[in-house]
Parts: C-alpha cells; structure tokens; sequence
C-alpha cells in the first residue's frame, strides 16, 4: 500500500535524526514538523533529547514557542476528551506555550520522584480562579505524602478553603515567597501528574447556610441560581423564570431591569458565592468558577458548555470531573434555553418525589410514642406524600404499594380507624382504579368518620360514579380539608346555599379556584340573576373584561376589596352554584356557548391568521405542574405537518424559540405573545376553525365559547371528567374528547385527531 506524505515526512525526521542525533537544527526541524502533524509524543521525545544533547538550549528554546502552544494546545484538547495521561506529558507547557504565569522559585520544582516525607513542599495556585478551585481537590492528597504542606492561593479563596477543612499552612499570593522556607515548590495544576483526588471535596458551615436560607429563600418555591455572563438574552431568563414554583437567584448583576421570579445574590468572596450555591436547590451556569465550585460542593448543576470549550471532559451525560454537573453544550443558545427549561421541570420533580419518598420511608421507620399520636401521623403525612406523587409525572404503582401497606397494617390494628380505611379506598380508587368498593364499603366510611379530607375524596367519586347528590353534598367539604383545603375569603356576610330568598339582596359570586372553573361555572349566572336582585362577580385578575362583555348586567370586579364599596347581602363560591341552584352536571341547560368574545378584537386578530390555511389553536401544557395535563408540544408534531393547516399556540408564556425547536420542518405560529388578557385569548380562538388543546383554561375558554375543540386527555383522567365515551365531555358541547390508551403515550388520541382533521379539510 502506498504510504502517506504524513508517514513519509514522519519517517524523514527520525532518519534525519538518527543520523544527525547531536544537531540541533535538525532536532529542532524534527520537533516543529511533527507537531505540526499532530505526532506530539515523538516530537515530545526529540526535544527530550535536544534538552540533553544541546550546548545551548536556551537558545533552541526560543525558537520553539510555536511549538510550546501547540502542545498546550494538545493538552487542552486531552483534558477535554479525557485522557488525563497524555494531558500529564504537556500540562507543563502552559507556561511557555499559554498565557499562564509563575513567579520564580529559587528552590527546585518537585519532579514527581524525590522523597518528600521530611521535607516542605510549597503549592503555588497558578491560573484563573475557577483552576484553582477545580485542581484543589490535589492539596489532601498531597498532604499525605509530605512532612509540611505550605499553599499559596489569592487571598478571596482562603476562606473558603479554611472552611472546607484545610489545616495546613495557606498564605495570600501577596506574600514574600522568599519569606518561606520550603524544599521543593509545585504548581497547583501539575499535581494532576501525580495525584488523584475525588471531585467533592469544599464545604462550607451550617450556620451560614441556615442564614441564607433565612434571609432569602422561601420554602415553597425551587430555587435555583444561575450565572449566564450576558450569555443568555431577557427571553431566554424569562423563559426559565416561568416555571411553576421556581425562583431564579443571579450571581451577577442583572441587565435585563426587574424580571418577575429574580433576584441579584449579594455576595462579597468566593466564600459567600459557595454559601449561596450550596443552599440553592439546583445551579445553571456558563463556564466559570462558578462551575467548579458546584461541582467540588457536589451540588447538581446545568453548565452551559461551549462547543469550543478547551477544557471540559464530557462523560456520558456529565463531566468526567464532576458527576454532579450535567453539560449544555451551547451552539445556539435559544435552543440551548428551551432543552434546559424542560431539565429544569424534570429535576424539580426528581427531587420533589426523593423528597415524598423519604417521607414514606420515615413513617414505616418511625418509632411513636402512643398509637394516637402514630395514626395520625400516618393519616396526616401519607395523603400529602400520595397527592405529591400523584402530580410526578414519574408516577409508579410500586409507591401505591408501599402507602397501602402501611395503611393497612394500621387498619389492622384499628379495624374502628374508619380515617385509614377511607385513606385504603382513596388509594384504591384514584390510583389504582378499583372502583368495585364503591358504594358500598363507603357508605360505611362517611358514616363513622368526621374527616373532611376523606368526605371530600368520597364526593369527588361519586361525581365520577354519576352519583352527583353525594357529589353535591360531599364537595363543599373542599373548604375544611386539612389537606390543601380549597382557599376562600372570610367575608362577614352569610353564604347562601339555596335556603334563603335573595329577591331582595345582592350576592357576591367568588371564584375559587382557576381559570377553567371560572370559565365552566360562569354559565349559572344568568340563572343567579332571574333569584337574585343584583348579582356581583369577584373574578381573577385576567378575564375581567371577558366576563364583563359575556354578562353585561352583572358587576365584574377582579379585587376582593371593591366588595366593601359596592355592597351586598351574601355570598357563594363559584363551584357551589349547581349545588345551590339544585342543578345536576347531566341536567345543564343545553346552551352551546355561554362566553362572548370582542368583535373589534375578533377584527384585530384576523391579520394574523393565513386565509388558505385551516387554522388551528393549539394549547399544551409542557410543564409538569400536574401529570394529567403534561402534554409537551413536540408531540402534536404529526398535526403540524397535516397539508393545509397552519398552528398556532394559544399560550401567553412560550417564546417563539418553544413553539418550533424539535423540528425545523414546522412553523406554529406565537399568538400568545400579543395576549394581554383573556378577552384576547377568546377573540383569537373564535378566528380559528378548531382547537386542539388538553385539559387547561383554554381547553375551558374554548368550551364556554362554543368553539369546535379536540381535548387531548391523558390515561388517568380526573373526577370531574366522568364521562369521555360519547361526542362531547358533558360539560361542553363543543367539545370532543380524545383518551389516552397509556399512561403519557399521546401517540393514540394525537393519530385520532389527525385522521379527524383530514376528515373536516375534504
């Protein structure tokens, strides 16, 4: 076979060399022409031997500094890929061949051989910060190996390594080094030569965690700090800060002025900084020290690698030097964003199951003083560890398992605890979908128990059974629950519930929960106002002007407080009207359509829809704020590329980024960035010729306007949808449901939709 001009060339400078071994000029020809063909380790071994065959040297070597960079170069390409060996051979080299520094030493540098259990040996930090913490891990390890380790560091670092258990001696990088006695010196980076160490290695005090705990975080929201360095743009940090629950903690100061879910971290050192990241539940950050000091706390971290990084080694999905950081590598940094949204949702609930899991762990552990004081433990903490992982997307019935046999085992020894068995059939029910106890066993369950979580759990049922006068005398029991019990002002006036004439009286109408129980329940106020004298709508903030056009004779207001201005007699909640107005799910008025969109929005949102296209709102939910509604929107991709037909979303928290990053082919179209109200989101959806959406305010809004829609359901379905099998969800005549047939597999009811579509556009 014909050799390479490589080979050839590589075979010319060893010949060369073998016959000229003394020669510098053809040594130094030698070494620059094999590394400029990337043969490092032979033209590492040719300037070996011109170190020891040269008179001189000195002068050879500034005619290599070319060649310095390239094996720096080579180094950092290894330390990249991993291959530690190598690397050590040309680690040396940034000095000569970087932009790395060094002071001068009058002692020798430690070569790696000599004996130093009697002797000092001074570590000196060389490079930027973020080296310095990365290749600290070395200084145990070497302490093992030496009678006195002395290191230098700058003088912000000190504090944080004294707390991370350092008891040697550390000097500030300002001192007089000639002030120190030492044997041999060493740069810090070079220990990667001789030692290995585990990544994990700073700590920081409990008390100063508990102080910034204290001072800034709440315990309700996921917090998360994160370091961008003008990397990411304002939409790209809105993105992220629209995560359910999540609060964003900036290590730099912000240029994007105040952004809802932000806040700036004070810190003064290095050692604040590592405070603030070892309290928070979760880091993002570019690459930085920012990044090493996560990773040596072991704090789970997001880096955003760039893809010409020339230092970071990835390892399946982490960095080969720390575990705990799962690489981002950056090309486009929308894309980059939208990917780490979703990992952000996905590790807020890994961690928020870790922590239900310990809960359940620790109640079949626990040891109780009395049975009382064990049954109530139980009957308290198990229902919120189950209604947590009920929401995990990450659902698995082995975790049912374990709840049931501790209530169980509890009923057992109580068969009078009438609370844990409806806790038993609860768990029954909703999670493992034996309804065959239903009545019967608890019927005898809400005679012998006054637990209002347990009433509430038994009305809901029955909704789903179609049992709806249990329904409506079992669901008020929201309010008590000890549970998540529903929220509901405390107003000084009566509540009504049917028992009282109001001809004379205004009542004030209460929402209570969300969007979709305004838009669903809003339906029986025209039947409020033939009983009442004057009816008074409390609404959230967001659909004021909607509701006002829908029903222009009652008062819409969307502050609570206006109620003590206007005046009234007594009040309801929202979801109890068909219970006060004596009015069944399956006896509803047949009424099409209840709510009324704009007709100068209706115009205004015409402009943005294509006229030879069959146009289609869409609304998923791609957060995974409740499992039965996480629909990432990637999957109504098949939709998307339907002939003819033009998406778009209907969401007023995605970016155009969101809408289109798993495939260039498509192009949903953002409407949801002109919303500012719901009065928009309806005006948009009555210029689309259908809606395809899951179970969510608009799915709701679409309902209410009597808009052609396709709900998306996922295979556990909630109560209050207890009838899917027909045309229409019962609620909305409008609207058709497609089921799931697995659990999160929406490829079934997705491919139902798509043959639907094809029907209409024939």
């Amino acid at each position: 076979m014909r050799e390479s001009n490589m080979d050839l060339k590589l075979k010319a400078c060893i010949e060369n060399v073998k016959n000229n071994p003394e020669n510098d000029d053809v040594l130094i020809k030698a070494i620059k022409t094999s590394a400029e063909m990337k043969a490092f380790d032979l033209s590492l071994k040719f300037l070996n031997q011109l170190k020891e065959t040269s008179k001189d040297f000195f002068e050879c070597n500034l005619k290599l500094k070319d060649v310095y960079a390239r094996y720096w170069n080579y180094a950092k390409e290894c330390l990249k890929n991993g291959d530690i060996e190598h690397a050590k051979d040309f680690i040396d080299f940034r000095f000569k061949g970087g932009d790395f520094t060094y002071p001068r030493m009058f002692k020798p540098m430690w070569n790696g051989v000599d004996d130093l259990s009697r002797k000092t040996l001074l570590v000196y930090a060389d490079g930027d910060l973020s080296h310095i913490i990365r290749f600290a891990k070395f200084l145990p390890e070497i302490k093992k190996v030496v009678k006195k380790l002395i290191f230098v560091t700058p003088k912000e670092t000190i504090k944080l390594f004294r707390a991370s258990g350092f008891d040697f001696e550390i000097y500030p990088t300002s001192i007089d080094l000639n002030s120190i006695n030492y044997d041999f010196h060493l740069p810090l980076m070079s220990a990667l030569k001789y030692f290995n160490a585990e990544s994990s290695y700073l700590k920081v005090k409990d008390e100063d965690v508990r102080k910034f705990r204290r001072l800034n975080l709440k315990k309700s929201n996921y917090n998360v700090g994160i370091l961008t360095k003008n990397l990411a743009s304002k939409d790209n940090i809105e993105m992220l800060s629209s995560i359910v629950d999540i609060q964003l903690f900036s290590f730099e100061k912000s240029n994007f002025g105040e952004l809802p879910n932000l806040n700036i971290v004070k810190e003064n050192d290095i050692y604040d900084l590592a405070v603030a990241i070892q309290t928070l539940s979760l880091i993002i950050t570019v690459d930085d020290v920012c990044l090493d000091i996560a990773g040596s706390l072991g704090k789970k971290t997001f880096a955003l690698i760039d893809s010409k990084n020339n230092f970071r080694a990835i390892e399946g999905d982490h960095l080969k030097d720390y575990e705990c950081v799962k690489p981002f590598v950056v090309d486009n940094i929308d894309k980059t964003f939208v990917y780490l949204k979703k990992a952000v949702d996905d590790y807020r609930w890994t961690m928020r199951e870790a922590y239900l899991l310990s809960l359940i762990e620790e109640l079949k552990n626990k040891k109780y003083p009395s049975d009382k004081e064990r049954q109530e433990s139980i009957n308290y903490t198990m229902p919120f560890v189950i209604e947590g992982l009920y929401e995990c997307n990450n659902w698995n019935i082995k975790y049912i398992d374990e709840a049931l046999k501790l209530y169980e085992k509890e009923y057992e020894m109580h068969p009078d605890d009438y609370t844990t068995l409806g806790n038993i059939e609860t768990l029954r029910f909703a999670h493992l979908g034996d309804e065959s106890h239903y009545p019967e066993v608890w019927e005898k369950i809400i005679k012998n128990t006054n637990s209002p979580d347990i009433l509430f759990n038994y009305g809901c049922f029955s909704c789903k059974k179609k049992n709806f006068k249990d329904f409506y005398k079992y669901y008020p029991y929201r309010f008590k629950k000890v549970i998540t019990p529903t929220k509901y002002p405390k107003l000084d006036k009566p509540e009504w519930s049917g028992d009282f004439d109001i001809s004379d009286k205004t009542i004030a109408v209460v929402f209570e929960q969300g969007y979709g129980d305004i838009f669903c329940f809003c339906r029986f106020l025209p039947q409020l106002e033939k009983l009442a004298k004057k009816v008074i709508f409390v609404t959230n903030k967001g659909c004021r002007e909607l509701l006002s056009e829908s029903f222009p004779t009652v008062k819409v207001i969307d502050d609570i407080r206006e109620l003590d201005t206007l005046g009234f007699d007594c009040h309801i909640p929202l979801m109890n009207l068909p219970i006060a107005l004596k009015i069944y799910p399956d006896e509803f008025p047949d009424t099409k359509s209840w709510l009324v969109a704009n007709e100068k929005k209706i115009k205004d949102f015409k402009k943005y829809f294509l006229k030879d296209k069959f146009n289609i709102g869409i609304f998923t939910n791609s957060q995974r704020n409740h499992f039965q509604r996480y629909l990432p929107i990637e999957n109504i991709s098949p939709i998307a590329k339907i002939e003819g037909v033009q998406l778009y979303s209907l969401a007023i928290d995605k970016k155009d980024i969101e809408l289109n990053y798993f495939d260039d082919s498509i192009n949903i179209i953002n409407l949801g960035k002109h919303f500012k109200d719901f009065s928009d989101t309806a005006a948009a959806i009555e210029n689309c010729d259908l809606v395809v959406a899951t179970d969510s305010s608009v799915l709701n809004l679409a309902g209410a306007l009597g808009k052609k829609t396709f709900a998306i359901f996922n295979k556990k379905l909630e109560w209050r949808w207890f009838d899917l099998t027909g045309e229409d969800v019962v609620w909305y005549k409008s609207v058709k449901p497609f089921v799931a047939k697995e659990l999160n597999d929406f490829s079934y009811p997705v491919n139902c939709i798509c043959e639907e579509i094809k029907k209409l556009l024939k």
